[in-house]
């Protein structure tokens, strides 16, 4: 039931990529009449087989270097699927993959580098990976001190991982039922030392976690709608730049992501 689940919220994925996809297409359809696209402006059919086409090699190679076993590299040393790990490898796959997009369209037309990136762009990306690093650190330096104080390890692994759960709830487990160790007999009546166990709540739905998801799959929706319409731009000059991610969407990125982070910095480490 949870690998039902796992593969349902990786279908939920590519089917939001391709109705923001489709949206644009149809927007550009139905939009009014614009001044004459340039003549390196590519068509419909050739975007979405470039995009698509980037993102599949962008695949390839994270398969790779996983083993043949991509969604690995989204999963933590508590056998559950990282927020943190998430969000760059998305903004990432996503940023690769328009890369390799554009690269392989102006090589066609033997032009050879050229792409540059935005502030804005910039910045968010380097939101991504500084949010992924904080993260990492804070997690490993409370586990740390737990261990030195003599603390048992706050980080529960998980039996398995659960996509839409280890990405929006909280990692706390099921309270575990205390041991029983018999130790004496009367009559019929078993005698019994109950061994202690730390009792924890259930996963709870994590306002933190959920909004950094909702957060990255905005930011990629709506910069892949930008690019499919960059598509339409001269791209045969000797330099391009990419589309700029608007000032809106940077504010929402950091809130986002800062929020998660101190989040993660005050919480307890299995409930933050």
């Amino acid at each position: 039931m949870k690998q039902f689940r796992s593969i349902l919220a990786q279908t939920s994925l590519v089917v939001l990529s391709t109705v923001a996809l489709s949206t644009c297409v149809l927007a550009q359809s139905t939009a009014a009449a614009v001044p004459a696209p340039p003549a390196s402006a590519v068509s419909t059919g050739l975007r979405l087989l470039l995009l698509f086409g980037g993102g599949a090699v962008t695949f390839a190679l994270y398969s790779l270097l996983s083993g043949l076993h991509p969604l690995l590299l989204l999963v933590g040393l508590d056998n559950r699927y990282s927020n943190s790990k998430f969000q760059v490898a998305l903004w990432f796959f996503m940023l690769i993959s328009v890369y390799l997009a554009f690269f392989a369209f102006r090589v066609h037309h033997g032009l050879v580098g050229g792409i540059e990136i935005p502030q804005n762009l910039f910045i968010l990306t380097g939101m991504s990976a500084f949010t992924y690093g904080a993260a990492k650190g804070i997690t490993t330096s409370k586990v740390n001190d737990a261990i030195a104080q003599g603390k048992p390890d706050p980080k529960i692994t998980a039996a398995m991982p659960s996509f839409l759960n280890d990405l929006t709830h909280s990692d706390v487990t099921a309270p575990t039922p205390p041991a029983v160790t018999p130790v004496a007999v009367e009559g019929n009546v078993v005698l019994a030392a109950i061994a202690g166990g730390r009792r924890r709540r259930l996963p709870t739905l994590d306002l933190g976690d959920t909004q950094m998801v909702v957060v990255t799959l905005l930011a990629v929706g709506t910069y892949l709608c930008s690019i499919y319409y960059f598509f339409g731009t001269d791209l045969l000059k000797p330099t391009i730049t990419l589309p700029n991610v608007d000032n809106t969407i940077l504010s929402i990125f950091g809130l986002g992501h800062g929020a998660y982070l101190t989040k993660k910095a005050v919480g307890n480490v299995g409930e933050s």
